[in-house]
């Protein structure tokens, strides 16, 4: 135990800033080890959480060991695959004509297949026909194996380079992709960044008979990434409950820091306004409507000239990022969590 204290001690520097002052050592030496002790050695959440900040107050956080036996006993697992498969997901909510990212298809080994006339074409022939999309393993997650699709005038090219149809096959035996089309963001999230679309993460709870949105953060691309994912090394900013961005942004991987602005378009996000923010929090609210079993979803959403598109539905794996932003939820959430069970007649673990 002492060895991991020492280890997480040294890794947590990264989550300091000079600007805002933290607890003395001894009283997070302390407070560390009641967080191991509750939590069962997740050290590193202590300091993700801010934790380490003066005037914060561990009382009220949820840690990941109490959410996940919380979430898993509410979102049965029998209803996942509405939200884990793309394909799944995006048939549905096109049935109910919401604001969706359109699949315009499907790929599966050598072949793809198109929604309208349910046409068919070999990936051989694709540099024949015009196509702009991003191809999404259907139960991927993470934005791992995504890529960028454009072909056309004999061309082929994937994330923006020039390809060729065997790099296009090996990457589509790896099992079923949709193709989404490529959403075109508002011009005052394209000034944030251009190379990706920069989205809202938003998260909505479900207490029985209504639904309320919890907030979220926006993720931001990086130099030439095509998606805008935390764990591919891009950004996440804090925002208000009226849309409006915080003072910096945070990277967590490959190395934690803080940035008040874009690294590459030096843009400053303090006071960032983002467009249709309230359209979104009512869209989500209302989609989670049609999704009345699930407890928690997290929603990944883009903002665009004409107002707001769902790029897919998330089961949620934790609301970290959500509580060092926002701040603690774990009173909240456990009365949710108590209210969804008796209203649904399901035992709470």
């Amino acid at each position: 135990m002492i060895h991991k204290l020492t280890r997480t001690v040294k890794d947590a520097r990264s989550f300091y800033r000079e600007a805002i002052p933290s607890k003395s050592f001894f009283r997070i030496l302390f407070e560390l080890i009641i967080w191991y002790l509750r939590n069962e050695g997740v050290l590193i959440e202590y300091f993700f959480l801010g934790l380490h900040v003066k005037q914060s107050n561990m009382t009220n956080m949820l840690a990941r060991r109490e959410f996940h036996r919380i979430h898993n006993s509410l979102n049965r697992g029998y209803y996942r695959a509405v939200l884990e498969d793309k394909m799944l997901f995006d048939r549905y909510m096109q049935g109910l004509n919401y604001p969706v990212a359109p699949n315009i298809g499907y790929a599966e080994r050598e072949t793809i297949h198109f929604y309208d006339h349910r046409r068919s074409i070999p990936v051989a022939d694709l540099h024949k026909h015009e196509i702009h999309c991003f191809c999404k393993h259907h139960i991927g997650c993470g934005g791992s194996g995504v890529f960028k699709l454009d072909t056309g005038g004999g061309e082929i090219r994937i994330n923006n380079v020039l390809s060729n149809i065997q790099n296009l096959s090996e990457l589509l035996t790896q099992g079923i992709f949709v193709l989404q089309n490529i959403i075109q963001q508002h011009p005052e999230m394209n000034r944030l960044n251009s190379t990706s679309v920069n989205s809202l993460r938003l998260y909505t709870v479900n207490t029985g008979n209504t639904y309320r949105c919890l907030g979220g953060f926006l993720r931001i691309g990086l130099g030439d990434s095509v998606v805008d994912n935390t764990g591919m090394g891009n950004l996440t900013c804090p925002i208000t409950s009226d849309g409006v961005l915080a003072d910096a942004a945070f990277q967590y991987q490959p190395s934690r820091s803080f940035h008040e602005k874009h690294p590459v378009t030096g843009i400053p996000f303090k006071g960032t306004a983002l467009p249709h923010f309230k359209l979104a929090v009512q869209q989500v609210e209302a989609m989670h409507g049609e999704l009345p079993f699930f407890f928690l979803i997290g929603w990944d959403v883009a903002i665009t000239s004409e107002g707001i598109q769902i790029i897919e539905a998330n089961p949620v794996a934790d609301l970290t990022f959500l509580q060092a932003y926002q701040g603690g939820i774990r009173n909240e959430f456990r009365q949710w969590a108590k209210d969804f069970a008796v209203y649904k007649g399901i035992p709470l673990k």
